[in-house]
């Protein structure tokens, strides 16, 4: 019966308790996992109490840290680079592609990324650079569309606005009465749907009215790209991607700072001079202090300089004297045994923590070889596609699109009868070892396991464009009468790769 199946579970519980061994040792209860109790919480719950605190020590670090510093350029840089630029094929209703309507948009759409960017100079390709650095230093940006005027002046009238996550309203938590709700600035429909973003008119930590900074008004959702790594299921905010190693990061700061002012301690060789009174007032007269100089010298120093002015710090190659008979006795810091392994081991923690290889965070190869160098590159490579391909293209590059060819079709820079459907590039890696990457696709295409177009894609090169140059060279090699030679050097180097 269900009353007795449930008495008997309370009584297995009891005994858990009392100390039997659980079947999941993370489960356990005993001494070694005393302090072990984070508690449960909601995935909203969960970065609604650390958001904000833990944007601002990562902003901090970013500032002051050089791993912290070295942690960002290392993940822009590899995720988006210079900036990703499309693509673009253009297809009917039909499904059939449009020749030379692809080529077209290309141009369109290169011209607008040049003046594109709302309140900078910046192309549109910087200004992704910026959003992504902000989603992995604060754990979220947002992207706001700006259509603008015809008196603008603008051949598509349509900007675009980078926004950092303070923007959004994360104390604007209501029930509505039709069922929907707001969650940290999120405004969700009854069946879960985003339908807007309540939105700051200006930076809440700036220097504004306050009337300006506290109100925030309803943005839709078609006019705004949230851009974050959701880490759990429900989740409506991103977190810092620092969040994991910051406290690694503020203690080997602290660790390096004790360091240095432990070094210059050593280095500070200063000369002790121990003269009695008579000598001392002989040499520097009354001596001076920091009380009223008509009072009774009640506090005199223990040490003057040259100048007869009174010392407390130890500089290097000063000359201190000692008076009154009396002795400054300084420690002497035992220089710390293995700090580099310290410090190697702690920034592996942190590489770790941060997504990125040792190699990358550190600059130090003297640990690996060309075959372990080249096998943690592949593990990181293979995690930044992920975020490329699960949270860049699909959050931030994708809406942007839309606004684009929705804005060039009304303009009439692009045809409302065609569908512009567009293929990313993003940067390429950097080879290790060319020649066997080389040798590696050419194989690879003989075998017919891939195309040449796909692996110019993979190297962030055009394949229309390749081969238009291609083209260009052989015109000229065969008007100047070189194109012999130059074939006769592509079989060798063909040959020499089998």
């Amino acid at each position: 019966m269900a009353w007795l199946a449930r008495l008997r579970g309370r009584r297995e519980e009891r005994r858990e308790r009392r100390g039997a061994r659980l079947a999941y040792d993370a489960a356990s209860r005993g001494r070694l996992v005393a302090g072990f109790s984070p508690g449960s919480r909601g995935p909203i719950r969960e970065t609604d109490s650390a958001i904000v605190l833990t944007r601002d020590r990562a902003r901090d670090l970013a500032r002051n840290n050089p791993f912290a510093a070295r942690i960002l350029d290392q993940l822009v840089g590899d995720l988006i680079g210079t900036g990703v630029m499309p693509q673009i094929v253009a297809r009917d209703r039909a499904g059939r592609v449009v020749t030379g309507e692809g080529d077209r948009a290309e141009d369109v759409h290169a011209e607008w990324a040049a003046q594109c960017v709302s309140g900078s100079h910046l192309h549109l390709g910087g200004q992704q650079g910026l959003v992504v650095r902000c989603m992995a230093e604060a754990g979220e940006a947002l992207v706001r569309r700006r259509p603008r005027l015809p008196e603008d002046g603008m051949a598509i009238p349509l900007q675009v606005e980078g926004l950092e996550p303070d923007y959004l309203d994360a104390l604007k938590n209501e029930q509505l009465a039709n069922r929907g709700r707001i969650i940290q600035g999120v405004q969700f429909s009854p069946w879960g749907k985003i339908e807007g973003y309540w939105l700051h008119q200006e930076h809440p930590s700036e220097s504004w009215p306050i009337s300006a900074s506290l109100s925030s008004l309803f943005v839709p959702a078609a006019d705004v790209a949230h851009v974050f790594e959701a880490l759990r299921l429900g989740q409506v905010r991103g977190i810092s991607w620092l969040h994991a190693v910051a406290i690694a990061l503020r203690d080997l700061d602290d660790f390096h700072l004790a360091e240095r002012i432990r070094k210059k301690g050593e280095a500070a060789i200063t000369a002790f001079v121990q003269v009695d009174d008579e000598e001392s007032e002989a040499l520097f007269g009354q001596l001076v202090t920091d009380s009223d100089p008509a009072a009774e010298d009640t506090r005199p120093y223990l040490a003057h300089d040259v100048h007869g002015l009174p010392t407390e710090t130890v500089t290097p190659g000063a000359i201190v004297f000692a008076h009154g008979g009396k002795q400054v006795v300084l420690n002497h810091p035992t220089p710390v045994a293995g700090m580099e392994e310290y410090e190697r081991i702690a920034l592996r923690s942190i590489a770790v923590g941060a997504r990125i290889t040792y190699e990358a965070l550190s600059g130090d190869l003297s640990q690996v070889n060309w075959s372990s160098y080249r096998a943690g590159r592949i593990t990181y490579q293979r995690g930044i596609r992920m975020l490329r391909e699960t949270v860049i293209a699909p959050l931030l590059l994708a809406p942007v699109f839309g606004w684009f060819v929705a804005a060039a079709q009304v303009a009439s820079r692009l045809r409302s009868d065609l569908v512009y459907v567009p293929d990313w590039t993003f940067p390429a890696f950097e080879s290790v070892n060319r020649l066997d990457d080389i040798r590696a696709d050419m194989l690879e295409r003989e075998a017919r396991l891939n195309s040449r177009q796909r692996q110019l894609r993979e190297r962030a090169r055009d394949p229309e464009t390749i081969t238009r140059e291609i083209e260009e060279d052989e015109a000229d090699l065969r008007a100047r009468g070189l194109l012999a030679a130059q074939s006769g050097s592509a079989v060798s180097m063909r040959r020499d790769v089998r």
